[in-house]
């Protein structure tokens, strides 16, 4: 797992993907397959988006921005040979909002063959700085 990653930008997003990615990260430290219709309506248009997983933290993390980051998305996308991963922290506001941070690429996964199986429990990059 890489160095937590600091959070710079809070998005808002959608109802739906909130739901969905909220729904697939009830227990904690574990990793699901997410429908690609699940995520935020910026990412799923990603140019050859094919996969997408959420994982919840085993306790929230408060950082700046007044969100507690609740876990982590990671979308896939395959380019030719290759296929790029992106992560992503999302949280909950004081007001119940849900918003996401990232891209993130700072991780080894960050980078495969698309021919290789994707290394799903490598495309997290662990609790985010508190600030």
């Amino acid at each position: 797992m890489a160095d937590d990653v600091k959070i710079t930008k809070w998005h808002s997003m959608d109802e739906i993907a909130a739901r969905a990615l909220t729904a697939k990260t009830q227990a904690p430290d574990r990793v699901f397959p997410v429908p690609l219709s699940g995520l935020p309506v910026g990412i799923q248009e990603m140019a050859g988006l094919v996969s997408a997983y959420a994982s919840h933290y085993l306790t929230t993390q408060p950082v700046l921005g007044g969100v507690s980051a609740v876990g982590e998305f990671a979308a896939v996308r395959t380019e030719s040979a290759s296929a790029k991963a992106y992560n992503y922290v999302f949280g909950v506001s004081s007001d119940g909002k849900v918003y996401f941070a990232g891209p993130f690429k700072d991780f080894p996964a960050h980078h495969f063959q698309s021919s290789q199986p994707i290394p799903v429990v490598s495309l997290f990059v662990g609790h985010p700085k508190r600030g």
